[in-house]
């Protein structure tokens, strides 16, 4: 019956513009008169649910993008998203991408007019795997209300508090085959029209495409292959000399020892996130020269890159990895539990202020973006920038303050499947002012 209470009054400010208390809203502008019947709204209402549970279920937005008016608008979209109609399909798309099992049952529906308020229960399958890790969050509001014209959705009003997932954007396995620990590091590259040309160093590169078409040639006779990944999972091997062109979504896993060239396809720039796993002492190469002779130091040599985390030799003792690019959303005071890093793990926030609490490890964090890193080993600090912490640390994320939380979060766990590259006895490199 409270809950009840509480749709009803949500409905009545969405319907009139007033705010009750019990609500803990504030009123927006009432929206144009109801006309249609109630008993059409009930149809929609069915409608609108089913098309969700399908792109949930397959990512496939065909039956809810018809479904959305236009001009539709979402009054409190879920943290990290805009509040229009592409911002809603992401924030479903990042939901089948955190939990494809994940159902909405209705619970109740009252409808007036062209309106209706829904009591929602979010459900997933037995047989959903486990998460990355796990958020003390719910992924879908308790309740929603919308307005229909006919069976398009105009508007709708939800409340967010508390909402929380992780959406896994790629996972891929790569050899580290280096007899050192490595350093590993987090970019944001831009590519433009002109080709770069480099040698991988030693260690691992995963590259994942956020916008753009990035335009790739593998130009060396690798060890191992590299691999593409592609939204839904589907991964497959890229033998050398091959050219391929990465569209947003779109990840390429480079083994260690591939020289390659990349480059924007179109006339905007490539926008990419880049994780390396660089060993602490290089391997030798032959310098890079412009035209004149003049050596040119490698990091010009390469795109346009920001800094987003790390800078810290990890404790990777397999030859093979597996690395996991995440894009957390996090609503106030919501967080991401409390667990023992398992090989290495990065954080950069795109979004609001992150509560970051680290026990019994090590770690780099960076306060704020481009900042310097520090090392740390216990406390609890908030941050707008960046954190690498190393195997065996405890950490905690959550949103600070009154603002929703967003971040990339990197994970980067031995792969059971690899033998060992060294062991504990093994010399450890030492980087001043790390113990």
């Amino acid at each position: 019956m409270h809950r009840l209470a509480i749709a009803l009054a949500i409905l009545l400010s969405f319907t009139t513009g007033v705010t009750l208390a019990e609500t803990r809203k504030v009123a927006l502008p009432p929206l144009p008169r109801p006309r249609a019947p109630s008993a059409a709204v009930l149809i929609s209402v069915e409608r609108f649910y089913m098309a969700i549970n399908h792109m949930l279920a397959t990512g496939d937005a065909s039956e809810l993008e018809p479904l959305l008016d236009r001009a539709f608008r979402d009054e409190q979209p879920a943290p990290g998203t805009t509040g229009d109609r592409d911002g809603f399909l992401q924030n479903v798309r990042a939901l089948h991408d955190a939990a494809s099992t994940l159902r909405l049952e209705l619970d109740d529906v009252i409808a007036q007019g062209d309106d209706a308020a829904v009591l929602v229960t979010a459900t997933k399958g037995d047989d959903e795997p486990s998460e990355l890790l796990q958020t003390t969050g719910r992924l879908w509001p308790r309740i929603d209300v919308l307005r229909f014209d006919g069976d398009q959705l105009l508007a709708r009003r939800s409340d967010q508090a508390g909402v929380g997932f992780i959406a896994t954007s790629v996972t891929v396995t790569l050899p580290l085959a280096v007899q050192v620990r490595p350093v590993a590091e987090l970019f944001r590259e831009t590519y433009d029209q002109e080709p770069d040309e480099w040698e991988v160093e030693s260690g691992p590169i995963l590259i994942l495409v956020e916008a753009g078409q990035l335009r790739v040639v593998l130009d060396a006779e690798p060890a191992r292959p590299a691999t593409l990944v592609q939204p839904k999972g589907n991964s497959r091997p890229v033998i050398s000399y091959a050219e391929i062109v990465l569209a947003p979504g779109d990840a390429l896993g480079l083994p260690p020892g591939i020289r390659y060239r990349a480059w924007s396809d179109d006339a905007s720039a490539a926008v990419t996130l880049t994780v390396r796993l660089k060993p602490v002492v290089n391997v030798p190469r032959a310098p890079e020269t412009d035209a004149s002779g003049a050596f040119i130091p490698p990091e010009e040599a390469r795109a346009d890159r920001v800094s987003l985390a790390g800078g810290m030799v990890v404790r990777l003792t397999r030859q093979s990895v597996e690395i996991t690019i995440a894009r957390v959303v996090l609503a106030p005071h919501v967080g991401v539990s409390r667990h023992r890093v398992i090989g290495a793990e990065m954080v950069a926030v795109t979004a609001g202020t992150l509560d970051l609490t680290i026990e019994n490890g090590r770690a780099y964090v960076q306060e704020q973006p481009s900042g310097e890193m520090e090392f740390e080993n216990r406390g609890r600090t908030l941050i707008t920038g960046g954190v690498v912490a190393d195997y065996g640390t405890f950490v905690s994320y959550r949103a600070s303050g009154s603002e929703p939380l967003s971040f990339l979060l990197v994970t980067m766990r031995p792969h059971p499947d690899g033998g060992d590259l060294m062991d504990e006895s093994s010399p450890k490199p030492h980087i001043p002012g790390v113990p």
